[in-house]
């Protein structure tokens, strides 16, 4: 059973702007790539380049405090309304200028809470064993909540919680061993790996599992096709001197392969 969230991307969100501006979190390799090849980068090369290279990308960087996961919850009950939420909001992201929130981080625990009653509920969940993967757990918030929902809720099925992390950053895999794998030992393991390899060195899951995908999908490297004039186009990413300044620019090119 999969279960996905999103929300806008960060490579989504690049448009023609300085180079060494972008989006605070986009690779310096990933503008090295356009400058070493003129014709420009295939759209995904740029994304992964930017968002997942070791050492410089966005996810993967030591540099930077890139998800944010308050250390006390949203008093919701306490709220005077959308105001005084979208209020407190704003606060939390001052806490932290260079991270964002996801779901998980603004509506903790509830919203894991929910999703750890809707695989118990679910009729894809066999009572032999509860099986998770998550991909992209970020600071672990997710997995823990779960953990500790079951734990608290449903001892029984907790028992038999098998939960695997599989986190292509290794900042976050370590922060997610510390967060979750040190509460829950026994049901928690993190592999630091990336999913679009896994295979590669795993063998199939066959059994029945849950596979959580949380603001995941929107940010995986992915290409970009347009229709010109019927003929299919590919878009690459190339560098452009406007006033001094070195800008990064979208551009298409017909499609070889």
């Amino acid at each position: 059973m999969l279960v996905c969230g999103g929300a806008a991307a960060a490579a989504r969100r690049i448009r023609l702007r300085p180079a060494a501006c972008l989006a605070r979190g986009v690779a310096s390799r990933a503008n090295a790539q356009v400058e070493e090849r003129e014709e420009g980068v295939l759209t995904r090369e740029f994304i992964y380049a930017s968002l997942y290279a070791k050492e410089t990308g966005y996810f993967t960087t030591e540099q930077r405090e890139v998800l944010h996961a308050p250390a006390q919850g949203i008093d919701f009950g306490n709220l005077w309304g959308a105001g005084e939420y979208r209020n407190v909001v704003a606060q939390l992201y001052k806490e932290s200028p260079e991270a964002w929130l996801t779901p998980v981080e603004v509506f903790a625990p509830h919203y894991s809470q929910a999703l750890a009653r809707y695989m118990l509920n679910s009729p894809f969940f066999r009572r032999e064993q509860l099986e998770i993967f998550e991909i992209g757990g970020g600071s672990g918030s997710n997995a823990l909540h779960i953990l500790d929902y079951l734990q608290q809720q449903a001892p029984d099925v907790y028992a038999k919680t098998k939960y695997t992390l599989i986190e292509i950053s290794p900042v976050m895999a370590e922060r997610q061993r510390r967060r979750v794998v040190a509460a829950h030992p026994q049901q928690c393991a993190v592999l630091n790996q990336d999913i679009l390899t896994f295979a590669d060195t795993h063998a199939p899951v066959n059994s029945q599992c849950f596979f959580l995908a949380l603001e995941v999908l929107d940010n995986l490297p992915h290409d970009k096709v347009a229709l010109q004039n019927g003929k299919w186009c590919e878009t690459v990413v190339q560098m452009q001197q406007q006033q001094g300044e070195t800008l990064l620019r979208e551009a298409t090119r017909p499609i070889k392969d």
